[in-house]
């Protein structure tokens, strides 16, 4: 203590143990919320530890570089390997000033620590090891035959059973099931703990969150808790500091007869699911792992499911029970999927309701206000907690706004959100608590909703849980700082929430995973309000959004397109070296790389001169443009750099591109011109390392400083060009992408399929786009390349085209704006697969098309696909999954 005062602060702050030591720390506490970290989360922890101990403002930045260095380096954080960037022979040209290629972003790049990848690590193993109990099959049999015959109409489907034969019977230490929201996990779960209780066995569910150890409970009918109580129960009794008459029963329970169920085992923290994993197993015990890898995931827990799914390979749950419309469940597989079409359900529906921000706020609110006034279980949800909070201080004042005259609402409590609660209110406890009891084996736990019973002078609450009506008290101070007004929440906080119906606010900019969660809570109806109106002031009226402003469906499809599922370290570090993946970049950089050191090479005057050309273009209906203004000229600059290089004259080309067409209705007059400028013209003599990329020019791939970088870029795209086609010629059918089965197993189509994943690797379509090539290109090399692979997919696998001609002139006798969807050649196949199952195609299309109920302006043929899915009967490969068909081009 002595020596400790000794120091003056100043020196403490700025010595290198001190700096050693906080980096540790700040390491520490990111390692706890993610898995992997970028320099921005060092940077802000960094501040925050500066903030603590007191350093003056203008050393704050010194000092929070200083700690960022030193948390960032080895062995501390694990740098994820950048595969694709040139540490020699990279001119200066293409570095940044601290050394770095232009090609990589170390603001971006993905660290880890050593911990965080042995937890994967050990995960994975565990999931491959055998030699684990197994239930008795007899004893298995008889939990399944018992649940029919205590639930008729409620057997469990295929699905069901399988997952329970397996996960009873499997003598796998730990073994992972994938079930999408409303298959009927739970179910499945309940008969589990049955069979596997038959014969001697002890099961213990656990889940991330006390309301989810809850629900388990109430479900599967045995002890359950949370993971964080385990862990804190193991290092208490680890410790010493719990005396052994206080270790909780389930605790001493766990051995070698155990089967730990985790639900939702997507929300834990890898470090975390790794020491129970780890304790369970070291007693003799298995581990069954459930959870859905398209749903929000814990940061922490960095998409571990995935590895586990890639090494050891999981059961999957795929038949959606949940809702009262089973057309309403195939539609969120498919929202889960990211598959547009799903957004013909809702469209057809009235499910979606656009507008600007407060508009449909309000809209929001009025519709659930409708639904609680009719007797319906229904929530608000929305991503920002502002939100919430405005939605839920609406819903408690309209509430006593409705009271009669005269009533006095009696006492209030103030809640930890700054709203008060009085009798007759909805509230959520958002902290566990294991001395507020509801029963002998429940108590209150976060994310519980209650009707507030009684208030207490002091500011206690008498509350009823809203699923059990079971009644405990809540002390002031608990209510003060963990309850919060329950008629709204987070999108975040509903997952593994079931309610009857749930309408949420989305923004435009959330996530596939935080529209599917919310849209897959209401068992009876689930709605989107989409913002997609501006806000109106006088700045927003002179964007490009506002000259072509998005359609809701351009907002839905974006967002569908915004993955952002956590990633492991092992999984990026898997990914980092994937072809598949680094395709794409390689080519950009490529093109990049040849237009940057062209535009070198061509030195100051010819770029001058190009730049004085592109001032003014005149088109072909004798229109001038100032090119240097429109946003795509640095690349339009660079196409003209190499066409100088290669020796042609920039500005005749650029005058000769711009007089072939009007550009008039161009949103980008520059990006139109890059795209008409052929790079495979005949100024070219070799093809690019991609049929549809410019060549290096001689004189740049023979340039004594540039020559050896451009060429080493070259051949690295075609490598990895060549590695993308090996992997696809082997794939194995039920294991390829949807697009690609038709080619598989014919080795006359082996070229093409390589050419295929080439050409979908290098310009981004994603598996889930059932289009062979994807969206229409529209730069002159590329789209003769689509061209040509469209007409080659087309020949090998038939006239996919054929069913969409041969039933366009019924479809535009019944309703003429389905053969103008893009979703109507994928639509005319299944109409194919009817007849051809000899259903009358006219009579199903006539029953599903009602005048009195139109189908929606837009994609009418994927709206009219989701009512199809609900006749009877139709083939069953025309209820196979909506986005699991293959059509050609656009």
């Amino acid at each position: 203590q002595a020596r400790h005062n000794s120091i003056s602060p100043a020196t403490q702050w700025n010595s290198p143990d001190w700096v050693s030591a906080t980096a540790s720390r700040i390491v520490a506490t990111i390692a706890d919320q993610r898995a992997t970290w970028q320099p921005h989360h060092i940077w802000a922890e960094a501040r925050r530890a500066a903030r603590t101990a007191r350093i003056p403002q203008a050393e704050v930045d010194v000092m929070c570089a200083k700690l960022t260095v030193t948390a960032l380096s080895a062995p501390l954080s694990v740098g994820r390997s950048e595969v694709d960037t040139f540490t020699t022979n990279e001119p200066g040209l293409f570095r940044k000033l601290d050394g770095q290629s232009v090609y990589s972003d170390s603001n971006t790049r993905q660290y880890t620590s050593w911990s965080v990848l042995d937890a994967e690590r050990r995960l994975v193993e565990a999931s491959l090891q055998t030699g684990g109990r197994r239930a008795y099959r007899p004893g298995v049999e008889v939990a399944i035959l018992e649940h029919a015959a205590n639930n008729p109409g409620r057997e469990l489907n295929t699905g069901q059973m399988m997952l329970v034969r397996e996960f009873a019977m499997s003598g796998r230490r730990v073994q992972l099931a994938l079930a999408p929201a409303g298959t009927g996990k739970t179910t499945a779960m309940k008969v589990l703990a049955r069979a596997w209780e038959a014969d001697g066995g002890h099961v213990l569910g656990l889940a991330p969150q006390g309301s989810a150890a809850g629900v388990l409970r109430a479900d599967i009918g045995t002890d359950t808790t949370t993971i964080d109580k385990l862990i804190h129960t193991l290092d208490a009794v680890e410790d010493g500091r719990i005396n052994p008459e206080f270790v909780p029963d389930w605790f001493t329970k766990i051995g070698p007869n155990s089967l730990v169920v985790i639900d939702e085992a997507g929300m834990a923290g890898s470090e975390i699911l790794d020491r129970a994993v780890e304790f369970v197993i070291a007693k003799g015990g298995s581990v069954r792992l459930i959870g859905d890898d398209r749903q929000q995931g814990a940061v922490a827990a960095g998409g571990v499911l995935r590895d586990i799914a890639h090494a050891a390979g999981a059961v999957s749950l795929t038949q959606v029970m949940r809702f009262h419309d089973p057309a309403e469940g195939a539609a969120t597989l498919a929202l889960r999927d990211g598959d547009p079409a799903a957004i013909g359900f809702y469209l057809d529906h009235g499910r979606i309701h656009e507008g600007e921000i407060a508009a449909v706020t309000d809209e929001l609110y009025r519709d659930w206000a409708a639904d609680i006034a009719a007797g319906h279980d229904s929530i608000m949800l929305a991503g920002a907690r502002s939100v919430v909070n405005e939605l839920n201080g609406r819903a408690r004042a309209d509430r006593l706004a409705a009271l009669d005259p005269g009533t006095n609402p009696g006492l209030e409590a103030g809640l930890s959100d700054g709203h008060r609660a009085s009798v007759g209110d909805l509230v959520i406890t958002r902290q566990n608590d294991s001395r507020y009891r509801i029963s002998r084996t429940d108590h209150v736990r976060n994310g519980y909703r209650w009707r507030v019973a009684a208030v207490h002078a002091d500011g206690g609450l008498d509350v009823v849980h809203t699923g059990s009506d079971r009644r405990t008290r809540l002390p002031a101070e608990y209510v003060h700082e963990h309850v919060e007004l329950g008629y709204a929440s987070t999108i975040r906080s509903s997952q593994g929430l079931t309610t009857g119906r749930s309408r949420t606010l989305f923004t435009g900019i959330e996530t596939r995973e935080a529209m599917y969660v919310p849209l897959s809570r209401g068992k009876d109806q689930n709605h989107a309000y989409v913002v997609t109106g501006l806000p109106g002031d006088e700045h927003s009226v002179l964007t490009e959004e506002a000259r072509r402003p998005k359609t809701v469906v351009d907002v839905i499809t974006a967002m569908l397109a915004r993955e952002d599922q956590a990633r492991s370290a092992t999984t990026l570090d898997r990914e980092a070296l994937d072809p598949m993946r680094r395709l794409a970049p390689a080519a950009d950089a490529y093109v990049d790389a040849v237009g940057t050191a062209a535009e070198h090479v061509a030195g100051d005057a010819i770029m001058a001169t190009i730049d004085s050309a592109a001032t003014v273009v005149t088109d072909a209906e004798h229109h001038d443009f100032d090119l240097t203004t429109c946003a795509a000229w640095p690349v339009l600059r660079k196409h003209l750099a190499t066409l100088a290089v290669a020796g042609d004259d920039p500005v005749v080309c650029l005058h000769d591109a711009a007089r072939s067409r009007e550009l008039g209705s161009a949103g980008d007059a520059a990006a139109v011109l890059d795209w008409r400028l052929d790079p495979s013209g005949g100024h070219h003599q070799h093809q690019g390392p991609l049929p549809w990329l410019r060549t290096c020019p001689e004189q740049l791939s023979t340039h004594p400083e540039f020559g050896k970088y451009l060429t080493a870029r070259r051949d690295l795209v075609s490598d990895l060009a060549d590695h993308v086609r090996d992997l696809a010629t082997e794939w194995e059918p039920g294991e390829a992408p949807r697009w690609a089965r038709p080619l598989i197993g014919d080795p006359d189509n082996t070229k093409l399929l390589g050419d295929l994943a080439i050409w979908r690797a290098a310009v981004g379509v994603d598996d889930i786009d059932r289009r062979a090539t994807g969206r229409d290109r529209f730069a002159i090399a590329e789209r003769r390349y689509q061209h040509d692979l469209d007409s080659r997919f087309g020949r090998a696998v038939g006239d996919l085209d054929g069913p969409a001609r041969r039933w366009t002139p019924l479809a535009e006798t019944i309703e003429p704006r389905l053969t103008s969807d893009p979703f109507w050649p994928v639509l005319a196949e299944r109409l194919n697969l009817a007849h051809r199952a000899g259903s009358d195609v006219e009579l199903l299309l006539r029953h599903a098309v009602d005048p009195a109920t139109p189908l929606p302006n837009e994609l009418p043929a994927a709206a009219l696909w989701w009512r199809l899915a609900r006749s009877e009967p139709l083939p069953a490969a025309m209820l196979d999954p909506i986005h699991a068909t293959v059509v050609v081009g656009g």
